[in-house]
């Protein structure tokens, strides 16, 4: 396990390296897997490019097969960038902005905000879906291939840079830069066109510290991030000419990870209380995850349910529903996803309690003065990674289940209890 102060001044090295090296080392779950010297946690594509990586030990033929995967993904996103996308807003000749999403819970809701802000003239893409990248502006196979002999000679020299440190998992970062290779290439080349074809774009605006965003960096652009979730400790950041962060522990993490970019707060709104809470009633901000991940939130459930408490699931929109189809849940539930927004959910349903797992509903709920729980425990590496201090701001489950106990028989008072979470709790 590597001391934290190890660990940071490695996360620091990572962010001070140039931005067309940085996506190559930019792998939270890897980091992750550093500080706390365990195996990193990859999907069957990742184990498989490991497996393959770790069989060379004659380190230019390490990087053939990097690039040789690089190409194929390089080719399959060129294709991709002719299909039929989804429609979005805005062609590129009339847009001095683009927004680049993937599909976050809020992306809408951000991006009506940030298309106000900007007078509509705001391009959309998502990064997830090629084509709608291809319906702004194509690019040309060859100009990507030429971008991909590039970004491979830019990535080998983040690896003879490792720290010491990070050498044992050598082949783990060569399994991300594999990975990834392919959609910086493409990424870089499409905004690199942009900046030469459509010089009215003034800035590329992000909801994802991912690689497209390294990729606008590295061709010039100005960039800004809208927080959409939780920040990770572990996640390298592009160096974003603006953040608009969340709350003020994230903010002075932007700060000093990124020194050169302007952090803006928005001024929270006055704080809005649900008018006559329904104390009868706990409105769970479901997340997409594994089942055993969600699972945890069952007991939670029960207990309140035998309290008497009406269980309402607000579900996340890119999960897939099974874990709440299941039929042994030993308590009834409504699924309800009618509000285009969470504060909207929170208007409508007043709850006494929102329950989730690590979830910005958690801080957005007590934002309204409504008592978040978290069923998350503390010991998890999701919730040890967050920047903004979760656990010091929720009741936890089970640990203050005497705690909700009071508060539902009414020895506690509601508000007390929202001004400790407030000012955070030990």
């Amino acid at each position: 396990m590597l001391p934290e102060a190890v660990y940071q001044s490695t996360l620091q090295t990572f962010q001070a390296a140039p931005s067309s090296q940085r996506w190559a080392l930019a792998d939270s779950d890897l980091l992750q897997a550093i500080k706390s010297n365990r195996p990193v946690r990859r999907g069957p594509r990742g184990r498989f490019m490991k497996r393959l990586l770790g069989g060379f030990r004659v380190p230019r033929l390490e990087y053939v097969l990097v690039l040789l995967v690089g190409a194929v993904e390089l080719a399959r996103l060129i294709r991709q960038q002719g299909k039929s996308p989804r429609g979005y807003s805005e062609p590129l000749e009339r847009s001095e902005f683009i927004f680049v999403g993937f599909g976050a819970g809020r992306e809408d809701e951000i991006f009506d905000r940030y298309s106000a802000r900007r007078g509509g003239r705001v391009a959309r893409v998502d990064q997830t879906d090629v084509s709608t990248f291809g319906r702004c502006m194509r690019i040309e196979a060859s100009t990507a291939v030429a971008t991909l002999k590039w970004a491979l000679t830019s990535a080998r020299q983040s690896m003879e840079t490792l720290p010491d440190g990070c050498r044992p998992w050598r082949v783990d970062f060569l399994t991300h830069m594999a990975i990834r290779l392919g959609t910086f290439s493409f990424m870089y080349a499409w905004f690199a066109d942009v900046r030469r074809r459509a010089p009215n774009v003034k800035e590329v605006c992000f909801v994802a510290a991912d690689t497209p965003a390294f990729a606008a960096v590295s061709a010039g652009f100005r960039t800004r991030y809208l927080q959409h979730g939780l920040i990770r400790d572990s996640i390298v950041l592009p160096e974003f000419d603006a953040v608009e962060a969340l709350t003020h522990q994230e903010a002075d993490h932007f700060r000093r990870r990124i020194p050169t970019t302007e952090v803006i707060l928005p001024a929270m709104e006055a704080s809005r209380a649900p008018a006559a809470r329904d104390p009868n009633l706990v409105l769970v901000a479901s997340v997409y995850g594994s089942e055993e991940a969600l699972r945890p939130v069952v007991p939670a459930l029960e207990f309140l349910a035998a309290r008497g408490m009406r269980v309402v699931v607000r579900p996340h929109p890119r999960e897939d529903r099974r874990f709440w189809s299941a039929p042994a849940f030993p308590f009834q539930f409504q699924l309800d996803d009618g509000d285009p927004t969470f504060d909207d959910a929170l208007t409508r349903l007043r709850p006494t309690f929102v329950l989730s797992w690590f979830s910005t509903a958690l801080v957005d709920a007590l934002n309204r003065e409504v008592i978040p729980v978290t069923v998350s425990p503390r010991s998890s590496p999701d919730i040890q990674d967050l920047v903004y201090p979760l656990m010091d701001h929720c009741l936890r489950w089970p640990d203050d289940r005497q705690e909700l106990e009071a508060i539902l028989d009414g020895k506690l008072g509601y508000g007390d209890v929202v001004e400790t979470l407030r000012s955070g709790r030990p």
